[in-house]
Parts: structure tokens; sequence; C-alpha cells
């Protein structure tokens, strides 16, 4: 309380000391000029006015206070409340395979609960293998998941390089479920050392999305193998209904 008051006065302190030091001024001046002209009734009249006035400041200045106070409680209610809308969800795993078209299309023991494909090249390609990230991703908000969308880097053979592409699909994530999908990429101008970056968004039925950006990166192993480290953090949570 003492914290938030000192705050208020920073904050105000230009209009205080307008309210004070003028009439402190005015009063010094009026004293000095007329104070042999004054009987004790005109001083006693004065000094009531400067108190009456003293008082009239002080009391505006706690009601300005307590005006701020309630309006910054009042948006911390209305942000509390945004909370029980707000789309939440983590990545629950990521797993990685070098697989052909068929091969994702196909039900594997692998892809047998994918939910959806986002395929991060020219559908058309004539590519033998590509590079797919299984992610899984647990909806932990309290109001189903309805839509997604995934940015990233991908190849566009036409053009023999990489180009930002979005990928985006309707779907239905209950709360508590998790929701696996696959992240197709290319293996044209491809390397272990580099990271993969893509951004996910995801938006619940009431249209309030969340954003984390999901980095992935691949290591060979010893056998041959490659095993994948991933980290995310969250880089946007639109709570604005």
């Amino acid at each position: 309380m003492k914290d938030n008051f000192a705050t208020f006065i920073k904050k105000h302190v230009a209009l205080i000391l307008v309210l004070v030091l003028v009439p402190s001024a005015i009063t010094a001046l009026f004293a000095l000029c007329y104070r042999s002209k004054l009987s004790v009734r005109d001083w006693m009249s004065f000094s009531g006015a400067a108190l009456t006035y003293m008082g009239t400041v002080l009391v505006s200045t706690v009601a300005l206070y307590q005006s701020e106070q309630a309006n910054l409680l009042s948006k911390c209610a209305y942000e509390l409340s945004l909370r029980e809308y707000t789309s939440t969800f983590q990545i629950h795993g990521v797993e990685f395979r070098e697989l052909t078209q068929p091969q994702i299309l196909c039900d594997s023991d692998w892809t047998k609960n994918i939910s959806s494909n986002f395929f991060f090249f020219e559908i058309d390609s004539d590519m033998e293998y590509c590079q797919c990230y299984k992610v899984g991703l647990k909806n932990n908000g309290l109001y189903p998941l309805v839509h997604m969308s995934i940015s990233g880097s991908g190849y566009v053979e036409r053009k023999h390089c990489k180009e930002y592409m979005e990928r985006e699909d309707d779907t239905l994530v209950q709360p508590g479920e998790t929701f696996y999908f696959l992240i197709c990429n290319s293996f044209k101008t491809d390397n272990l050392s580099r990271e993969d970056i893509f951004k996910i968004s995801c938006e619940n039925v009431y249209r309030i999305s969340m954003t984390i950006e999901l980095k992935i990166k691949r290591i060979r192993e010893r056998d041959g193998s490659i095993a994948v480290g991933y980290s995310y953090k969250l880089v946007e949570d639109k709570t604005k209904m």
C-alpha cells in the first residue's frame, strides 16, 4: 500500500507541487504586503480559508489515488477473467524419421495416430525421401482447439531454394487430449548442424490464439541413427476477445 502511494505521488508530483506551492506563494506575498493593515479577525478568516483549501487538496489527492487503484483492480479482474478462455498448449514430444511420401500417407505404426500432415515442400515433388518430425501437442486449456497454423522454411523445387512457408488446417483437440501431427520437410540443401525453426499457432473455439516457436536440432549418433532435441518458447498470446 505504501509503495503504491509513493508511486502515485511520484507520478503526479508536478500537479501536487502546483496545487501546494502556488497558493503558498500567494499567501506569503499577501502576508508581506498587508500584514500591518489586517486585524485579528481578518487573519483568522484568512487562516481558515487557507486551511480549508489545504484540506480540499488533501481530500482530492486521496480521492484521485483511490480512483486509480479502483481502475487498476478492475483491469486486473478483467485480465483474470480472460484466463478462462485462453488458448494454452504444450509440446508433448518430437520424433524424427526419414520416410517416402507413400510411407507418410500409409497407416504404419509410426503414423497411425497422426491427425494432420504439414508438407513444407511441393506436394508433387519427386523426391524419394523427406525428413518427418512427429510432434505431439497437448491442449492444456479449458476449451477445444479448432485451428492450427505452422510457419517455417521449406524447399521450393521449381526455384531450387528454400522459402518461408505457412501451412494451416482445421482440427479438433479436446481439453486434456494430445494431438499428433507431422511436419514434413525436404532434404534438399539440408544439413544436420542446422536448427529447424517453426512457429506453431493454435486457436480455440473463442478464436483466442497462442503462438510458440519450436526449435528442433538433429544429432547423428555413433550407430548412424538420428536423435532430436527440441525447445520451445511462447511468442504471442492473444487473449483479446
